[in-house]
């Protein structure tokens, strides 16, 4: 939204700014608005800055107005933003067309900092830091006041600008230049009488008290001895004065001129001259990467089908093979991967419908290179309701550039099996859809999921403690939470639901994660249940089930005989983390029947689980 804004404001500039739009023709620019945007030619900055203009991020620290404005003119930045502006999202828009993140020294770094470090984290790998020290020196309050707050921005911005896949030390020090401190905007008389005063009563209070100053970013307040004071009291602009010498001797390209901090007159030639080594140590910037290959998994499933700890078990697999998709033919290569759970984002940042796969999107993007690979796993049960909702979460992630995968788990029974054990041929496992008419009951509908795998969902959701979306054995109405789910897919067979996600997703998996063996069948009484529940559910209606229903469920699920015969037969969930690594490394790699065709992986799924079944055996 915001990069629509940033866009329609620079495309009015263009077409004869604010005063030619009128109520009377709103529309006629809107429209060639929309059409230049969609065309992809309305929004991008680049196009009117000169070829090797710089790209990507400053983040100027205390860095006077004026600097900020020369900079902006000398590198044709597009954007000055600041940490209270309401539009701090990032976007790669900002790299290609120039921004500038300014700090002013008068302010501290923003007291709600959530928004401010989600944006500083994903800037990272494009920012170039300009740091101007404070002017101030000796031991007055300002001095130190002024100290402390620039020593607490620095050490905070470069715990946010490095670490693992972002910058080491070394190379936030090649991207980081320090100002002469002449640039520093000076204490006005006044305020400089004021902090004198303020000094002496402070020196008092000091003395009575002996306890040292709080750190203006909020650090704990620490009980000094007179020694540790006069230490204290001269340390910090000490350590700022060796950090800023030391960088400002080591930057290469800079004169004596630009070092002379005595001469406090900052004339246009020697502004011109310190940009210039600015700009001759960021160089052309950073120029965004192409786009890794990215890939978002996406569970067309139920609650309590074990999808979340699916893929936080397939997240350990990956931490421990160092990659979820290493192989030796790919040693070359890395994947990362990461889990979005849509309860814990709906908790902690009321993230919820759409927005959720805007940020499993956002999730996705990355541009390390050198072969890097990205994994996202969205931990969300998504259903074909409402109306086109499969389409529309799917057109988000295709927009992206990210390619989508969809996992169905299912329920697989196995034939009789033969007397020689070894002779697997025979135990290649059908669709429990297939045989419904010996595993449900008369009224059970067509469903993708049967009944036997709707019992297993909520004898799961019945054993649950703290669930972070509130779907537990503390919910009145847990059972008909999860037979609304399954309403969902009520008329559509498992084919008939593999047809319509081949028609939005690239793959589709069939993961086997329970098991019916021929001589072992959940209890009658259970499925009738079941499936009296899914008759009557109403999909538009939030209405639960009748309380009575709900009760009998719980009973029927709560006995020790019928929940044996339920929980026998789930097959092991590492076991299926493991085969869906397996498929989703093939698909990555290329090694997919699927990748080029669009076909379904359930062979080797179905495969695979036939080993499962011989848990199930006698």
């Amino acid at each position: 939204v915001v990069y629509f804004g940033r866009c329609w404001a620079r495309w009015i500039a263009r077409h004869g700014g604010v005063s030619s739009v009128k109520e009377a023709s709103y529309l006629d620019k809107a429209e060639a608005f929309v059409q230049d945007f969609l065309a992809g030619v309305a929004g991008d900055g680049s196009e009117q800055r000169p070829e090797g203009a710089f790209q990507g991020i400053v983040m100027a620290v205390d860095v006077s107005e004026k600097v900020v404005k020369q900079l902006q003119q000398s590198f044709q930045l597009q954007h000055i933003l600041q940490p209270t502006c309401g539009d701090l999202f990032f976007s790669r828009s900002l790299i290609r067309e120039g921004a500038l993140l300014w700090l002013p020294a008068d302010q501290p770094f923003p007291k709600n900092k959530q928004q401010f470090v989600e944006f500083i984290k994903a800037a990272a790998p494009y920012s170039y830091v300009l740091v101007q020290p404070p002017k101030a020196t000796g031991t007055t309050a300002e001095a130190k006041k002024a100290c402390g707050i620039h020593a607490s921005k620095i050490r905070t911005l470069n715990s946010m600008l490095t670490g693992p896949g972002v910058n080491t030390s070394e190379q936030l020090e090649q991207r980081t230049y320090y100002l002469p401190k002449a640039f520093a905007d000076s204490i006005p008389e006044p305020q400089r009488a004021a902090s004198n005063k303020s000094d002496k009563e402070s020196n008092k209070k000091s003395k009575n008290n002996k306890r040292g100053r709080q750190d203006a970013m909020g650090e704990e307040t620490m009980t000094l001895d007179p020694n540790q004071q006069a230490v204290a009291s001269t340390e910090v602009p000490r350590l700022l004065q060796g950090i800023v010498t030391t960088n400002v001797t080591d930057q290469k390209g800079q004169s004596d001129k630009l070092n002379d901090t005595k001469d406090d007159v900052i004339t246009d030639e020697r502004l011109a001259d310190v940009v210039r080594a600015v700009a001759d140590r960021f160089g052309s910037g950073c120029p965004p990467q192409e786009q890794d290959p990215a890939y978002i998994t996406c569970f067309v499933a139920l609650p309590g089908i074990g999808k979340s700890v699916l893929v936080n078990k397939l997240q350990q697999l990956a931490a421990n093979t160092g990659s979820s998709t290493s192989d030796a033919s790919n040693s070359g290569s890395s994947t990362s991967v990461e889990v979005l759970n849509s309860d814990v984002l709906k908790a902690k940042q009321s993230i919820s419908g759409m927005r959720y796969w805007h940020q499993v999107c956002g999730a996705a993007d990355s541009c390390r290179g050198g072969g890097h690979v990205r994994l996202v796993l969205a931990d969300k049960n998504l259903v074909p309701a409402p109306r086109d909702n499969i389409t529309r979460v799917t057109d988000i992630i295709n927009k992206s550039g990210a390619t989508a995968i969809a996992v169905i788990p299912t329920c697989i029974t196995s034939p009789p099996q033969p007397s020689n054990p070894n002779n697997t041929s025979s135990r290649t496992p059908t669709a429990a859809a297939a045989s419904a008419s010996q595993q449900q009951p008369q009224q059970a509908s067509d469903l993708a999921f049967p009944l036997e795998l709707v019992a297993l969902c909520m004898l799961r959701v019945l054993q649950r403690t703290s669930h972070e979306g509130g779907l537990d054995a503390s919910l009145a109405h847990a059972m008909s939470v999860v037979v609304t789910f399954a309403s969902y897919f009520k008329d559509m067979s498992l084919n008939q639901l593999k047809q319509q996600l081949l028609g939005c997703f690239k793959h589709v998996i069939e993961l086997p994660v329970a098991a019916v063996a021929d001589q072992q069948q959940i209890p009658a009484a259970v499925l009738d249940h079941v499936a009296e529940g899914l008759s009557k559910v109403q999909i538009n209606s939030d209405q639960p089930l009748p309380a009575e229903w709900e009760s009998q469920m719980c009973q029927l699920l709560s006995d020790p005989a019928n929940a044996a015969a339920v929980a026998a037969i789930a097959l092991p969930l590492r076991d299926c983390a493991a085969r869906l690594q397996a498929l989703i490394a093939n698909i990555i790699h290329g090694g997919s029947s699927s990748s080029s065709s669009g076909g379904v992986d359930s062979a080797p799924a179905a495969a695979a689980a036939a080993a499962g079944l011989g848990a199930l055996d006698p």
